[in-house]
């Protein structure tokens, strides 16, 4: 298969999770059918159904999941997984298991792990601990609080916005709680149920709870159910987190990140700019050029498509960084397939037909290529942010494709 329609596989799978439709954080997320009290309970017991229905509230597609290999977690924007039991049909998460989900989480993808203290839990509290101790948190040997537990001092973070009060039923707390974890909670003890590593260099969201009692249905038995407080609103927020990975406030592009340090690929007379904002004066009455180099893991004569993008005037204050799917990156300002606004004013795209990268405004060649050249400079100057999608297989994504840096071109009268 050749690379251009490597990428427009790319492309296509973007185009299937349907970015940015219902909703900004809507996200394709596995759900971990394999452990719990019964197997597979988030997935398949009674109890946990407005657990799921949170899901679609928001605009999520549940994947069930019973194994947690690389493979499976392919094209999922998050991850919810169980504290594994005794009676469950293996031993936990496999050492091959904890390396993918790790893998996953450095190339954007979240994570929302559970502890757990009922029966059957103890011996398995080991593995779930080497699939968070790198993340800097340990679970407690033993469960705490049979007659449950309240929580009302949060510390300031997207997860906690909007929260007053939430309860766990039998818990196991987050006895270890150290850097790069996060601890949301303001005491210590049996308040230290919450926890967050914040993604950095492109990598996703991870969230620790000490318990999923506080998602089961009401009457279901727990004295902390759903409707208990704002433990439906804290759930609500952690999907949005765990989908919807902070980006960066920068413009550098993710080209690279996988096998090095990211390079810069589009350039303006020759320049970059430097972050946050990656700004380049042009003189207005010299020669103007946009450049797009190749990655370098790509290779000889092979060329790279992309889908470069132009938006007239300052990037507006007020919109957010737009995160794409499968760990590619973010860009500044939202692209075609993600229907937000401001769109871009100009698209470059050698990368197909296919029209979720935007319709071509004029003809472009896969990189390395001009994409404009004026040699007495333009007609019209102004202030514009360049920014696009480039093939790379030096990608940090589950695909080969990465965001390239931006420029925010302004003229030099």
């Amino acid at each position: 298969m050749g690379r251009i329609q490597i990428l427009h596989r790319i492309v296509l799978v973007l185009c299937l999770l349907n970015v940015g439709a219902a909703s900004a954080r809507a996200g394709m997320i596995g759900l971990d059918a394999r452990h719990g009290y019964t197997s597979g309970s988030f997935v398949l017991h009674g109890s946990f159904e407005a657990f799921r229905d949170t899901f679609s509230q928001e605009g999520h597609v549940i994947v069930p999941l019973e194994s947690f290999l690389s493979s499976d977690l392919q094209g999922l924007d998050g991850l919810v997984l169980h504290q594994p039991y005794t009676q469950n049909i293996d031993l936990g998460f496999s050492g091959a298991e904890i390396e993918s989900i790790h893998r996953f989480v450095e190339s954007g993808g979240g994570v929302l792990i559970h502890g757990d203290g009922g029966a059957g839990s103890d011996l398995r509290t080991p593995n779930l601990n080497l699939l968070s101790e790198p993340y800097g948190i340990v679970y407690a040997g033993m469960p705490s609080e049979a007659n449950s537990h309240t929580i009302v001092e949060f510390h300031v973070h997207p997860i906690t916005e909007g929260v007053s009060i939430v309860g766990f039923d039998y818990q196991r707390i987050l006895q270890v709680i150290q850097s790069p974890a996060i601890d949301l909670t303001v005491l210590s003890g049996a308040d230290d149920s919450i926890a967050v590593v914040d993604g950095t260099g492109g990598a996703g969201n991870v969230v620790f709870v000490s318990d999923g009692s506080g998602w089961t249905n009401e009457g279901s038995g727990s004295m902390t159910p759903i409707t208990y407080g704002d433990n439906q609103l804290l759930l609500r927020n952690i999907l949005r987190h765990i989908s919807e990975p902070l980006c960066p406030p920068s413009s550098a592009g993710t080209v690279n990140a996988g096998v090095g340090s990211v390079q810069n690929v589009l350039f303006l007379n020759g320049l970059t700019g430097t972050d946050p904002e990656r700004v380049v004066n042009y003189k207005v009455f010299e020669t103007f050029e946009l450049e797009v180099r190749r990655p370098p893991s790509v290779f000889g004569a092979e060329r790279a498509p992309f889908a470069v993008y132009i938006w007239a005037g300052e990037p507006p204050t007020d919109v957010e960084p737009t995160p794409l799917p499968l760990g590619i990156g973010c860009t500044r300002l939202p692209i075609p397939m993600s229907g937000m606004q401001p769109q871009p004013d100009l698209v470059f795209n050698n990368a197909g037909r296919l029209t979720k990268l935007g319709i071509p405004s004029k003809p472009s060649s896969p990189a390395p290529s001009i994409l404009a050249r004026k040699q007495g400079g333009l007609r019209r100057p102004g202030t514009f942010y360049i920014q696009g999608i480039i093939f790379d297989p030096g990608s940090a994504a589950s695909v080969p494709a990465s965001v390239t840096n931006g420029i925010l071109a302004r003229p030099d009268f």
